[in-house]
Order: C-alpha cells, then structure tokens, then sequence
C-alpha cells in the first residue's frame, strides 16, 4: 500500500490519504492504534484517508507512525494460527462477583487488586509451573529485577517514541527544606486533595515503572562483546498507563508476568523459542481452556526494523488468546516473542563481532486466572480434572 500523504497539512488538520480502500476491521485497528498513540488528537478515519485535527506533535513524526500502522493493518484477517483448542463453555457469569464475595479478590480501586485464598494459591502455582520449567528443563538463569527502568533503557529503545500512551514516571521531591515544608503543608490530611499536581515541588523523573519485565535482563548485558547462549527467567510486576472499560482483571495498571528470554545468536533463539511453544501447547492443553495461539499484529517493536524483513518474517510475535465468556471476547493471556537482534544493537551486546538475537515468553497470571474462572466457574471442585492435578486440587 502507497500512501499519498497530500500535505494539506494546515495549521489545525492532517490529513493523510491512501490510494487503497481499508476494510472495515482494518479501519477499527487503525482507529484504535492511532487513539492509543496520540489519546490527544481527535482521529477520524475513512476507507481512504486519516484526518487529524489539531495536531500538536511533529507532523512527520505522525505520518510516519500512522504509515506503520496501516502497514500492519494489512495483514489484519491473515493471522496464522498455531494452536487452536475448542472447548464447549457452558459458564458465562463474571466470576469476579464470585471472588469478591468470597474475600479472594479485594478491590483497593478501580485499578489495583488484592488476592488472597484459592485464587492466590493457584496464581501462585502456575508461576511455579513456569519458573520450574525454565530453569528445570532450559537451565534458566533465575534473576530478581527492579521494577524501575532508568530513562536511558527507555531512550536506547525508543520506548516513549513507540508507546508514550503506556508510559509511567516515578518522580522524588526537591530535596531542600523550604520545599518540603512547602508540599507537606499542601497535602497535609487537613487538606482536600485526591491527586498530587506535577509542579515545581518535583525532581524530573530518572526512572520510571517498567512497562515489560524482560529489558532489564537485556540492558545488565550492555557493552558485553563475548556473550554466549544463556536462557533467563524473571517474574515482577508491570506497569502501564492503561485500565479495563470493564472494571475487570483483563486490562489492568499494574500486573504481574513471568517471562523466560532467551538471548544468544539466531539459531538459538529461534530453536529455544519453538521448543517453548510445544512447552506451551502442552500446558494449554491441561488447562483445557478454550484458547489459541495465534500471530499478533502488534510486534514487540517494529519502529526500527526494514518493512521488507518484516513483512517475510512476520511471526515476530504470537499471542496466546483466550475466551472471557462474560466479556465476549478473547485476551491475550501471554505472548511469544522473537525480537531480532533489536536489544543487541540497542545495548551493544555481540559475540564474534555481532550483535545477539532475543526472544521471550511471557506469561500474565492475572489474565491466565481470570480465563479458568471464566470458562470452568466460580467452584474448583467442578472444573476439569487435568487442570485440577496442575493446580494441586483433589
């Protein structure tokens, strides 16, 4: 697809027009990735052409992601699909309502979660399962991580170029006397406030909570030029700046992941990744969750790859999907990723002169444990016996 971007870029509009018609599920993923990445602008989107109202980032900073985008968009509806396992759904109820009632899952806002009980103990299990497999069958490195990126890992990788919308900060305060009298007296519990300003009272951000669990593994690694063939394994916390339209547990700020990465010259990265999927298959199998694991149109990055090695090599990531009955629809509940050599050459990182691959499987309890509710019920007693020989259950 050639895009025209007719440059009747005006002081208050964009507008980029295309000499081919988008379908309408291609329209509604443009929309959705232009919203994510500029949640701003007002977006409007025809079968032949974007407009953007009032721009008011570089206007070919925006045309050039808008073009990765309909890029992309292409390739909606041709998803390969690498496993898919049917199962008939006879529960349809939000088992959160379940949950809630029964002190497992305790909201501390709109956004945050607290488990405990059944539901934690089977949260915490499936972390096992994965952490056992990566360093029993792999021989993982098992690492513990900071949940903070410092501002250089996000500019090596062009991180806030790629997903600002994702983006969060962590900022001190100005480490003066006069300013921390200043801001105590300001948020004394005397006062009214329920959010905190950005003024002058804070530092500027040096770090900030980490959006992906695996970069740090990839960033301790700079500079090394005789890196050999390691897996890894790391579980932590997540965050980014996005909630669930449905009060749920399927998009959440804060989350938690395992991930195995896998770092090394090609051939490595690529075979490790494949044993993993079998890996995965055969854990999806005892899950009996209905489920697949198909190509995503989002790869983990895409701003620096070449267009032609993309579109070959497409399957840079899968999705693992599964159904949420109440919520009528599928979510990813994991991901497998195949990075290229993008953290070699962000990092410097290479052996015999070149810069390593990467790839990674990560793994969201929270999305795992909402699925089995979903689809098996709020009694345990009742779901189905291979999942409750994984989980432990008699």
């Amino acid at each position: 697809m050639k895009l025209q971007t007719q440059n009747k870029i005006k002081s208050n509009q964009l507008i980029i027009k295309l000499n081919e018609k988008l379908s309408n599920n291609q329209i509604e993923f443009v929309k959705n990735s232009c919203l994510d990445s500029y949640p701003n602008h007002k977006i409007f989107i025809k079968q032949n052409a974007v407009l953007i109202k009032n721009p008011n980032r570089d206007k070919k900073e925006i045309i050039n992601s808008i073009k990765k985008i309909i890029f992309i968009s292409k390739r909606i509806g041709e998803n390969k699909i690498i496993f898919n396992q049917i199962r008939k759904i006879k529960f349809i109820k939000d088992p959160l309502k379940y949950l809630e009632k029964n002190d497992e899952i305790k909201r501390i806002s709109n956004d945050l979660f607290q488990f405990q009980g059944s539901f934690l103990k089977n949260f915490r299990i499936i972390n096992e399962y994965f952490f056992k497999l990566a360093v029993n069958k792999y021989n993982a490195v098992d690492q513990e991580n900071p949940i903070l990126w410092p501002i250089d890992l996000y500019k090596k990788i062009d991180y806030l170029s790629e997903f600002p919308q994702q983006s969060l900060f962590v900022v001190g305060l100005k480490k003066n006397n006069k300013n921390l009298d200043s801001f105590s007296k300001k948020y004394s519990s005397k006062n009214n406030f329920k959010e905190i300003e950005i003024d002058n009272h804070l530092e500027k951000a040096r770090y900030g909570l980490q959006p992906a669990v695996c970069d740090n593994c990839y960033y301790a690694l700079s500079n090394l030029s005789l890196f050999k063939n390691t897996v890894y394994t790391t579980y932590n916390k997540v965050f980014r700046n996005e909630n669930s339209k449905n009060n749920s547990l399927d998009r959440l700020i804060s989350f938690s992941v395992r991930d195995v990465m896998f770092v090394g010259d090609k051939k490595f990265v690529i075979s490790t990744r494949n044993k993993l999927i079998e890996d995965l298959k055969k854990f999806l199998k005892k899950t009996e969750l209905d489920c697949s694991i198909e190509t995503a149109n989002d790869p983990f990055f895409i701003g620096n790859i070449d267009k032609k090695l993309f579109q070959n090599a497409f399957e840079l990531k899968y999705e693992i999907l599964a159904m949420i009955p109440f919520l009528k629809k599928k979510i990813a509940i994991g991901s497998i990723n195949f990075h290229v050599n993008t953290f070699g050459k962000a990092f410097n990182i290479k052996n015999n002169k070149k810069n390593i691959f990467s790839g990674c499987i990560g793994i969201g309890f929270e999305r795992i444990l909402l699925a089995l509710y979903s689809q098996h019920g709020n009694k345990i007693e009742n779901w189905p016996k291979s999942i409750k020989q994984l989980l432990k259950i008699k």
